[in-house]
């Protein structure tokens, strides 16, 4: 039983680890970010970002992070504070997928620069409402375990990576 158990453990413990493809260029190297504390500046689109999702700090954790509504995400944009600086936004599709690294799973994301990223099935809210019939009821969102991102009902709970300055 204790061998089982262990076995277990370990199985689903990697089955969690980030895998990158080494034959897949990488997409975003370390040097293209300029990384502090509580930010990480993208040297490429002069986007300043969140080191965390809302909620979460450089400690590591499970299920922790806070989880917001579309408009409560927009809102909570509004009033987050960070470093001195108030001008917080959610960001847009385009700007989310800009930090996605797409030659890794499970967390597809340059886990240097933006540690503790929750990643399997963990959406991130974006500002982009989907266009068409449903525009009023559903807005992009993006995963980073495997990068994908999908218009989702404005009332579902998910995570945030605020941002600052524009592409």
């Amino acid at each position: 039983m204790k061998q089982f158990l262990t076995l277990l453990v370990f199985v689903s413990c990697s089955a969690y680890s980030e895998k990158c493809y080494e034959e897949l260029a990488s997409l975003s190297k370390n040097d293209r970010y300029e990384i502090t504390k509580n930010t990480v500046v993208d040297t490429e689109t002069h986007l300043e970002w969140a080191r965390y999702v809302d909620g979460r700090t450089n400690k590591k954790c499970v299920g922790c992070g806070n989880k917001y509504t579309w408009k409560e995400a927009l809102d909570r944009a509004n009033s987050f504070k960070l470093n001195g600086k108030d001008d917080w936004r959610l960001p847009n599709i385009k700007e989310l997928r800009s930090i996605l690294e797409l030659n890794c799973n499970n967390a597809a994301i340059n886990y240097h620069a933006f540690p503790n990223t929750p990643n399997l099935d963990s959406w991130h809210w974006t500002s982009s409402p989907m266009f068409g019939p449903n525009v009023d009821k559903k807005a992009w969102a993006t995963e980073f375990g495997q990068g994908a991102s999908m218009p989702y009902d404005k009332k579902e709970r998910y995570y945030i990576r605020l941002v600052r300055g524009g592409l």
